[in-house]
C-alpha cells in the first residue's frame, strides 16, 4: 500500500509540474488529492509528535519530499495550504525547521495559510515546533492565527485530548522539565494578564497554559 500511494503522490507532482499556471482548478484538484493521501495515511506508517519529541518520517521518498517543498512558493494559496498541511502529516523535525524558515521570510501569506501553519506544527511536533507555536500565539497579527496557534499548543500538551475533562491523570513526576516549556507558559501568562487583548484570546491563552502546566506536573 505504501508503494502505491508513494507511486501516486510521484505522478500528482508530475502533473503539477507539467500544467499551466492558468489551469487552476486542475493544479487545486491534484494539491487536493495529495492532501487527502496525507490524512487518509496508514498511522502506522510515521510516529507522529508531541511537546518532547518531533514526528519520525518515513513515508515520502525524498526526491517527492524536496518537490512539495518547493510548493510552498507556489502561487495559488488554496494550494500552497494544501501542502503544508501535507508536509505536516509525513514531516520531521527537519520540516518543521524548514516550514517556520519558510513563513519567516514571508510575512505576507495569507491568514489561511498561516493556520494551516500551526497546524502542520502541532502535528509536527518538537521543541522547534512549541517554540514556533509560542511565537505565534504571541505575535501574529490576526487573531485567527493566534488562536489555531494556542489551540496547537493545548492539542500537544493534551496527546490528542481537546476537552479537559476526558484528559487522563498525570503520571509520574519527570525528572527533567523543559525549558521551552516553562518559556511558553511565561508567554502565554503575558497574554493572559494584557488588558489590551480580547478576552477570549486571554481566556485561550490561561486554557493552554493549563494543559502545559498539567504536562509540565506529570
Amino acid at each position: 500500500m505504501q508503494t502505491e500511494l508513494n507511486s501516486r503522490i510521484s505522478v500528482l507532482l508530475d502533473e503539477l509540474s507539467r500544467m499551466c499556471p492558468t489551469d487552476v482548478d486542475a493544479r487545486q484538484k491534484a494539491a487536493n488529492e495529495i492532501f487527502e493521501i496525507s490524512m487518509g495515511y496508514d498511522q502506522g506508517v510515521s510516529l507522529r509528535g508531541s511537546i518532547d519529541r518531533s514526528a519520525l518520517d518515513g513515508f515520502l521518498i525524498n526526491a517527492d519530499f524536496q518537490r512539495l517543498l518547493k510548493m510552498l512558493n507556489d502561487d495559488d494559496e488554496n494550494i500552497r495550504r494544501r501542502i503544508v498541511l501535507a508536509l505536516g502529516q509525513w514531516g520531521n523535525d527537519d520540516t518543521a525547521t524548514r516550514l517556520i524558515d519558510h513563513f519567516r521570510k514571508a510575512p505576507e501569506l495569507s491568514q489561511t495559510v498561516r493556520v494551516a501553519f500551526a497546524t502542520a506544527l502541532k502535528t509536527i511536533g518538537g521543541e522547534r515546533a512549541v517554540r514556533a507555536l509560542t511565537g505565534i500565539a504571541c505575535n501574529d497579527p490576526a487573531v485567527a492565527v493566534r488562536i489555531a496557534a494556542l489551540s496547537s499548543l493545548e492539542e500537544l500538551a493534551a496527546g490528542g485530548w481537546v476537552d479537559w475533562l476526558e484528559k487522563q491523570p498525570p503520571g509520574p513526576p519527570r525528572s527533567e522539565h523543559r525549558p521551552y516549556v516553562t518559556e511558553a507558559i511565561g508567554s502565554l501568562s503575558d497574554i493572559s494578564h494584557d488588558d489590551n487583548q480580547p478576552d477570549f484570546l486571554r481566556d485561550k491563552a490561561k486554557d493552554t497554559m493549563a494543559y502545559l502546566a498539567a504536562y509540565e506536573a506529570r
